[in-house]
């Protein structure tokens, strides 16, 4: 992961020394495009976490709280 953040970043870095209008046009919409990826998956986690669940990095979830789907409800009816 971290050679990913240091290639972004360096990418960004070039892209923001470049006279090229399609280069700076380019550049933008990838960083564009990566804030509302990461609001988008902050809005997930915090979901999740309302829900008393966890959203893990492979976009599975795993249940905080086993008290959610009782099995006291099928007992009592």
């Amino acid at each position: 992961m971290k050679s990913f953040i240091d290639d972004y970043n360096d990418v960004v870095k070039e892209a923001g020394e470049s006279n090229t209008k399609d280069v700076l046009r380019n550049a933008s919409w990838m960083t564009g495009m990566t804030d509302k990826t990461a609001q988008k998956a902050a809005g997930i986690s915090n979901a999740a976490n309302r829900a008393s669940a966890t959203y893990t990095n492979n976009g599975t979830y795993s249940k905080k709280d086993s008290s959610l789907t009782s099995s006291k409800i099928d007992k009592e009816v």
